[in-house]
């Protein structure tokens, strides 16, 4: 299994794959990830921490990352989910290009309320890979954001920064 995660204003994709976490771990099952039916068992609304996130993709423990109120201080917050369409596998590169116009377009500047490089907010993103789409029928992009340096409490909805 194969994660594309997208980093900030980056404009590059890091690879997880499944034999780097399971060294990582130690045993593992990258099963975990999977929660409520999307990437990392989160939805629209839910915050976490980075350490959470790490220890999800490390461990066999959970159903999912564990989240936390978003009124409590937390590092990331996630602001959409998007199914992409049914059908085979649209490749790496589109996958990469629809991540980026879903998570820094039109989604990103209604929640925030700037545009996505005019903002302080950073966008990051998760989506399947070709294993995860055809293995696994994950096809879900996660959008979600942070505050570069800072932990937020409350929400990054209509911060206009």
């Amino acid at each position: 299994m194969r994660w594309r995660v997208r980093f900030g204003r980056s404009s590059f994709s890091v690879f997880l794959t499944a034999g780097v976490i399971l060294a990582l771990s130690g045993c593992g099952t990258i099963g975990t990830l999977f929660g409520k039916g999307d990437v990392l068992g989160v939805e629209a609304g839910d915050c976490f921490d980075e350490g959470a996130m790490r220890t999800t993709l490390v461990t066999e423990e959970g159903t999912g990352v564990e989240t936390v109120d978003c009124s409590d201080p937390h590092d990331f917050e996630v602001f959409h989910v998007e199914e992409l369409p049914k059908g085979a596998f649209p490749g790496e590169v589109e996958v990469g290009e629809a991540s980026r116009r879903v998570c820094e377009g039109e989604r990103f500047e209604a929640f925030v309320g700037a545009e996505y490089l005019e903002s302080e907010i950073y966008s990051w993103a998760l989506a399947p890979s070709a294993t995860d789409w055809d293995e696994s029928g994950h096809r879900e992009i996660v959008c979600y954001l942070s505050a570069p340096g800072e932990s937020v409490s409350g929400s990054l909805e209509g911060a206009g920064r």
